[in-house]
């Protein structure tokens, strides 16, 4: 087992040697070994080893074979097909398959005959992974197959492409629906040429294969199939209309809108959703005025899909209806609106955002402050209010956005307005501004404006929260006496000195005990 770890050349021979050793585990560990290495020169003996009285050592050594992908193992292999038990015989197949040779393809076609079901599974997807046309005939045949794996594997029909195209339109009027299912799948996987069949089997009878070949179009993208999936957004079946709006959502042909606002009225919440999920993604600001309609949906996942396509699309207009929809009772619809806001990035979803820091709700604030990171400069001191929230994570998430560049220039080009004015030296300084009696109780004052106990004057002002940062009063009182500050300190410094405390306070709190700084005061704004 060593040799196998090392993988080199000059392990092949000890390997080839140990293939003949008397015990079976050796042999069949020698085998996996020389796949690993895939040295051609393992050929050989590999191929002996077809022919092992046991079993475990046969399957290793035809999958080792299809490691290594020498067309001289075929024959080997082909006669490996043939073997009494079933997982030698699927090994074989699979390695076929890696090797791509199609001298393979009559064996493999035999093969999807085989009593085994997961044989005829690896045959057809060997055939797939060949390409060769020829195997056209037995693959359509294996469509119909009694079983599930063994039909999806022959929808590797789709690999061999255009020559498959007329036998796999033939299939989608087959009489069974799972045959006319897993045509259109295989349809979907050679492109434009199975348009117009794709199109036709959007009127099957069957929903799953309705839901297939709308599935399909979507991932051919063909802008020119817009006009029948819009036909299809009308379906009976639920599952085939999610199926269709996502298509079209992939697809992103702008004349999709129509047809799927009027999906956003459609009495099935699913069809609603995904309706939202594709106007989102097509990004036409035509659709926000209905999207900002069903951003009432009585429907939590569809609002959740509104908001969402709202912030992809990055209209301003949007920006006062996702305000309102931060205010919702529930917590998946407020935090997709509060990362949609962060999307859209106006400064006038600030004092909203702000406000939504006051969650209950952690997800919310967090999505929030990453929203408020988004914004930038607008931002700057309700990021700062921020970071004496209760959680840690909202704390962490709020340092991150920091850092990036719009808040960052924000910083630097708004310091004076932000921390305060600059005591001493040359020039004007800017009064701080005042503390807002409307600020969440238990928030300490940033402006050092009045209100404030005198701790936080302008000329140097202390953040001190010894209840916002559990444990840390103790480390705030011995080492954090650093965050005393002058006034023209910038943002980004005291942001970073606040992580500071936040990790050394959690350290102090445990080494100094409970003991409060000198001033004896929490630092809040009364």
């Amino acid at each position: 087992m060593k040799m196998q770890r090392i993988g080199d050349a000059a392990a092949v021979p000890g390997l080839l040697a140990a293939l003949r050793d008397a015990d079976e585990d050796v042999r069949r560990a020698a085998a996996w070994a020389l796949g690993e290495i895939g040295d051609a020169a393992a050929v050989p003996g590999l191929l002996a080893a077809l022919g092992d009285a046991d079993a475990n050592v046969r399957e290793a050594a035809a999958a080792a074979l299809g490691e290594i992908g020498d067309a001289a193992a075929v024959p080997g292999l082909l006669a490996a097909l043939g073997d009494a038990d079933e997982d030698v015989r699927r090994a074989a197949a699979a390695a076929l398959g890696q090797i791509g040779d199609a001298a393979a393809v009559p064996g493999l076609l035999a093969a999807l005959r085989d009593a085994d079901w997961r044989v005829r599974r690896a045959a057809a997807a060997a055939l797939g992974e060949i390409g060769d046309a020829a195997a056209v005939p037995g693959l359509l045949a294996a469509l119909g197959d009694a079983d599930a794996d063994v039909r999806r594997a022959a929808a590797a029909l789709g690999e061999i492409g255009a020559p498959a195209v007329p036998g796999l339109l033939h299939a989608l009027g087959d009489a069974d629906a799972d045959v006319r299912r897993a045509a259109a799948a295989a349809l979907g996987e050679i492109g434009a040429p199975a348009v117009p069949g794709l199109l036709h089997a959007l009127g099957d009878a069957n929903a799953d294969v309705r839901k297939e070949a709308a599935r399909a179009l979507g991932q051919i993208g063909d802008a020119a199939v817009a006009l029948g999936l819009l036909q299809a957004l009308r379906d009976a079946d639920a599952d085939t209309c999610r199926m269709v709006a996502r298509a079209l959502g992939q697809i992103g042909d702008k004349a999709a809108v129509p047809g799927l606002l009027r999906a956003l009225r459609d009495a099935r919440v699913g069809v609603r959703a995904a309706a939202a999920a594709a106007l989102g993604q097509i990004g036409d600001v035509a659709a926000v005025p209905g999207l900002l309609q069903a951003l009432r949906d009585a429907d939590a996942d569809t609002c959740r899909m509104v908001a969402r396509a709202l912030g992809q699309i990055g209209d301003k207009v949007a920006v006062p209806g996702l305000l309102r929809a931060l205010c919702d009772a529930r917590v998946g619809v407020r935090v997709a609106a509060a990362e949609a806001l962060g999307q859209i990035g106006d400064a006038a979803a600030v004092p909203g955002l702000l406000a939504a820091l006051r969650d209950a709700d952690k997800l919310v604030r967090e999505t929030t402050a990453a929203a408020l990171g988004r914004i930038g400069a607008p931002a700057v001191p309700g990021l700062l209010r921020a970071l004496v929230d209760d959680d840690a994570d909202v704390r962490e998430g709020i340092r991150a956005n920091w850092h990036s560049s719009r808040a960052r220039s924000a910083a630097r080009a708004g310091r004076h307005s932000v921390v305060g004015a600059r005591s001493g030296g040359g020039g004007v300084a800017k009064p701080a501004p005042e503390c807002s009696s409307a600020r969440p109780q238990g928030t300490p004052c940033l402006a050092g404006g009045n209100g404030c106990d005198a701790a936080h004057s302008p000329a140097t002002r202390r953040i001190r929260s010894p209840h916002r940062y559990p444990g840390a009063t103790g480390g705030l009182a011995g080492g954090a006496r650093s965050m005393a500050r002058p006034a023209a300190t910038t943002a980004g410094t005291r942001l970073a000195a606040m992580g500071a405390a936040d990790r050394s306070g959690r350290a102090g709190g445990a080494a100094g005990g409970s003991g409060r700084g000198s001033d004896g005061g929490a630092g809040r704004c009364r």
